[in-house]
């Protein structure tokens, strides 16, 4: 199966095809703090700091290491509680709630979802 894949990269960056830019990178999150649930999927809890806020730095990993365009975009999906998320993945919620990102790699398909929990 990796020669395969391989082969067909390979044939993509050839020809420039634009129907396999999806076989390119994906993208995972990494951290032993998140969890897996059932119905969130991966999600972590986060408790406020000192100034009554709460903060996760999201941290990822894009395969194959070899990919040479590593930009990942952040979105976030349920706008339920003031939340933001900066071009690093750092996210910030001004109260407790939760909401869930979306990473996404450019010139692929692949994508990773983190749902971030602030409690008190």
């Amino acid at each position: 199966m990796k020669k395969i894949t391989a082969l067909l990269i390979v044939l993509c960056s050839l020809f420039s095809l634009s129907s396999c830019l999806s076989l390119r990178a994906t993208v995972e999150l990494v951290g032993d703090e998140i969890k897996q649930d059932e119905s969130w999927g991966s999600y972590v809890v986060v408790r406020p700091d000192e100034n009554g806020e709460w903060h996760y730095q999201i941290k990822w990993k894009i395969s194959p290491e070899s990919e040479s365009d590593r930009k990942v975009t952040f979105t976030v999906d349920d706008k339920s509680t003031d939340a933001t998320v900066d071009g690093s993945g750092r996210v910030t919620l001004s109260s407790a709630g939760m909401i869930t990102v979306t990473l996404s790699v450019k010139n692929s398909s692949s994508t990773a979802t983190l749902t971030v929990i602030a409690r008190n």
